[in-house]
C-alpha cells in the first residue's frame, strides 16, 4: 500500500521548498464600505537577521527651570542606562531636541549622553519642539526612514497647549501618510502638574502598540528609571528582521479610520493585522507574490479572535483622544466607534453578546475628563480594569470546509518544526483546516515520507 504526502500547512518562512508563496489571509466587507481585515504570519528566517529596519531615534526634554538638576541627572546618568539596556551601542546616534522657552536640536551619540553640559533654564513651551520634530520627519521621508521610537519627557504646566494641540495633530496627519512605524511614548517626571494633555498629543503618534504615560519620580534609582522607560520600547519589533508587504496601488491602511492608504507596510516577526482597501493580485513581500485566502462565511467570532489583541491599545488610543481634547480628536473617536458598528453591520454579534462598538462607545461617551486634572488624566488613561469586552460563544463542533478525503481514510499527524503533515493510506486529497490551505500531493520532500507498505 502506497503513502502518499498530501497536506502541509504553510508558514510565513517556507524554509524547506524554494519560491514557497506567502499567504494573506483577508476577510471581505461585502455589505459596507469599510477596508477589508488582513492577516498574515510573518517568520523572521533564522539564519539571517542582518536585514534591519532604518531606525530613529528621538528624544524631547524639558528642560525648563522647574526640572532644576534632574536635566543634568537625565541626560549625563538615566537616559544612557535605557539605552544600554535597549542594546544601543555607544556610536548610536540620538535625536535630542530640548524645550523651555525656545527649542533645540542636538545629535548625539549615546556615549556623549554622559558628558553632556546641557543645563536648566527658561519657562515651558513645547510647540517649539513638536515643530521641530515635524522638520525631522521630512528628513525621515527623505531618508526612507522605516520606524521612530519617540521619548517626551515634561514635569511642568505647558504654556503653549493650544498651538502644541494644532501642531502636533497636523504631524500625526502627515505621519499617516507614511509607511513609518513609530512607537511614541510620555514621560511626567516627578510632578503631578504634569502636563497630561500637552504629552497626549505626542503619545497620539504611535502606531505600533499601546500609547502610555507613566510617572517617574526623583526619589527612585537611575536604574530602575531607566528600566521602567526602556519596558515602554522593549516589545515594539522596531530594531528586528525587516520586509515590507507591497503593492502597485496605495491599498494598506495600518487602521481602518485611516484616510490616506500606502503602497507598502513593515511586517513585524509574528502575527500581522492590517487593513486593505482593495482586495488586488498585485501584492507581495519584496519581489515574492503572496498567495490571497479570501475568506467566505465570516463570523462575529472570527473577528472577535483576530482583533481582540488590540481592543485595549484601542482603549488608550481613545481614551488619549479624550484627554487631547480638540475638537479633531472627537472625530477621530468617533470615526473608531463608527467603523466597529459598520462591521457590527458586516458580522452581527450573536444574540445576547454586548457589541464590541458598545464597549467603545461608552467610553467616548464618558464626560468625567473635562473635569479632570492632569494627575487625574494620567490615571484615567493607566486603569482599564472596569472595561470588559464580552467573548462571543463557540461552536462546539468546527466546521472543515473544502475537504474531500477517501472513505475510511487513516490519517497520521506529525509535527517537524513549523510544517504539520497529514498522512492517508490511500489517494490525494485537498484539505483545509483553520486558515492554512494546501492542494494535492508534494513529492520529494522529505525522504523516506512515502514508502510501499506490503
Amino acid at each position: 500500500m502506497k503513502f502518499c504526502l498530501i497536506f502541509f500547512v504553510l508558514s510565513f518562512h517556507c524554509f524547506m521548498i524554494n519560491n514557497c508563496d506567502e499567504l494573506l489571509r483577508v476577510y471581505p466587507s461585502k455589505k459596507t464600505n469599510i477596508a477589508n481585515i488582513a492577516t498574515i504570519e510573518y517568520k523572521a528566517p533564522s539564519d539571517n537577521k542582518t536585514k534591519t529596519q532604518n531606525l530613529e531615534t528621538v528624544l524631547i526634554l524639558d528642560i525648563s527651570g522647574s526640572m532644576g538638576s534632574s536635566v543634568n541627572r537625565i541626560i549625563t546618568r538615566v537616559l544612557p542606562l535605557f539605552f544600554k539596556k535597549l542594546n544601543y551601542s555607544d556610536s548610536a546616534r540620538i535625536n535630542l531636541i530640548t524645550f523651555e522657552t525656545s527649542a533645540q536640536y542636538f545629535n548625539m551619540t549615546v556615549k556623549e549622553f554622559q558628558t553632556s553640559n546641557i543645563k536648566d533654564l527658561g519657562s515651558t513651551h513645547i510647540n517649539p519642539a513638536i515643530q521641530k520634530l515635524r522638520d525631522f520627519t521630512e528628513t525621515f521621508k527623505l531618508n526612507n526612514v522605516d520606524a521612530i521610537r519617540i521619548l517626551t519627557i515634561s514635569d511642568g504646566d505647558v504654556g503653549d497647549i493650544i498651538d502644541a494641540s494644532k501642531t502636533a495633530e497636523a504631524l500625526a496627519f502627515f505621519l499617516k501618510s507614511l509607511p513609518i512605524s513609530i512607537n511614541s511614548q510620555g514621560i511626567r517626571w516627578e510632578s503631578s502638574n504634569a502636563d497630561t494633555r500637552a504629552l497626549s498629543g505626542l503619545v497620539n503618534l504611535n502606531n505600533v502598540n499601546k500609547p502610555r504615560m507613566i510617572d517617574s519620580k526623583v526619589s527612585h534609582s537611575d536604574d530602575k528609571i531607566a528600566e521602567s522607560w526602556a519596558d515602554l520600547f522593549k516589545d515594539d519589533n522596531l530594531t528586528e528582521y525587516f520586509i515590507s508587504i507591497r503593492s502597485n496601488e496605495k491599498i494598506f491602511l495600518k487602521s481602518p479610520w485611516d484616510k490616506n492608504p500606502i503602497d507598502k507596510l513593515p511586517l513585524i516577526d509574528g502575527k500581522n493585522i492590517f487593513w486593505i482597501t482593495n482586495i488586488t493580485k498585485d501584492i507581495r513581500i519584496d519581489k515574492m507574490p503572496v498567495n490571497i485566502d479570501e475568506k467566505q462565511n465570516v463570523t462575529y467570532r472570527m473577528i472577535y479572535d483576530i482583533l481582540k489583541d488590540k481592543f485595549y491599545d484601542i482603549v488608550a488610543q481613545i481614551k488619549n483622544l479624550k484627554i487631547m481634547n480638540t475638537t479633531q480628536a472627537f472625530e477621530n473617536v468617533e470615526e473608531i466607534v463608527n467603523y466597529f458598528k459598520k462591521l457590527e453591520t458586516e458580522v452581527p454579534p450573536p444574540n445576547g453578546t454586548k457589541k464590541i462598538s458598545e464597549v467603545f462607545e461608552e467610553i467616548a461617551k464618558d464626560n468625567k475628563t473635562f473635569t479632570m486634572n492632569s494627575q487625574q488624566l494620567a490615571d484615567y488613561l493607566k486603569v482599564n480594569d472596569e472595561i470588559v469586552f464580552e467573548e462571543p460563544p463557540t461552536k462546539s463542533t468546527p466546521t472543515i470546509k473544502n475537504t474531500t478525503i477517501t472513505p475510511n481514510a487513516e490519517k497520521l499527524k506529525m509535527k517537524v518544526n513549523e510544517t504539520s503533515f497529514f498522512i492517508t493510506p490511500q489517494g490525494i486529497a485537498t484539505v483545509a483546516v483553520g486558515s492554512f490551505v494546501a492542494t494535492g500531493a508534494i513529492f520529494g520532500l522529505v525522504a523516506g515520507l512515502a514508502a510501499l507498505i506490503g
